[in-house]
């Protein structure tokens, strides 16, 4: 059976296809400090016409500050939900919402594809995200010249104290599933190139375009 080291943080949709090694070299740490900008842009939650989600994490912190915030509940019936991807999707799904629109690839690039074939006229977007996101996005929205707030949930930081173990799980594996850059990041940060007679697997072309930055 083909022993898989998984570096993300959420394993499931792997579970299946051998003996998972779930070792995540990633943390997520929620915002705690909500300051002026990051109010402001929660105040007009109720205005907003469009909501943009990246990445099932941001679905999650979305809910979990927001009811932190407004103490209650958040409703978003009437917003228009877009999703870059099949599992930001699934995680919408599951809390009830239905979406607006999926974008067709699963990248920054995507959901920027999308946004330019829509009628935007009068509307005004939110944005929720990691601290450690791209750019391209968010300088897309500038480009458009679209109403929107931007707002970092949370940070996304290499967990360092799992370099041991690591070490000793990427000798156990036969393949090892990079799924974001931040993953990437962490593990060249703790255990260096991957070994030449690992399966390297990767989700995403943004994830590909790290590990080739890095030599692999």
């Amino acid at each position: 059976m083909n022993t898989i080291l998984y570096l993300g943080t959420d394993p499931s949709h792997f579970l299946a296809k051998g003996k998972v090694i779930h070792c995540p070299v990633i943390r997520l740490v929620p915002k705690e400090k909500f300051d002026g900008p990051f109010l402001r842009a929660w105040e007009d939650l109720e205005k907003y016409t469009h909501i943009i989600f990246t990445s099932k994490n941001a679905v999650h912190f979305f809910f979990e500050i927001g009811e932190k915030i407004f103490q209650k509940k958040i409703a978003l019936s009437e917003k228009k939900l877009l999703s870059i991807g099949p599992a930001t999707s699934h995680a919408l799904e599951r809390r009830g919402y239905t979406l607006f629109l999926e974008a067709q690839e699963s990248t920054q690039e995507g959901m920027a594809a999308s946004l330019r074939h829509l009628d935007l006229t009068g509307s005004y977007i939110f944005y929720p995200r990691s601290s450690q996101a791209r750019l391209h996005l968010s300088s897309f929205l500038v480009e458009l010249g679209v109403k929107h707030q931007i707002c970092d949930l949370y940070d996304t930081i290499s967990d360092l104290s799992r370099s041991e173990e690591l070490s000793s799980f990427v000798k156990e594996s036969d393949e090892i599933i990079f799924t974001s850059p931040s993953t990437v990041k962490a593990f060249f940060e703790m255990y260096g190139s991957p070994p030449p007679t690992k399966k390297i697997t990767v989700i995403g072309p943004i994830t590909q375009e790290a590990l080739q930055k890095m030599g692999r």
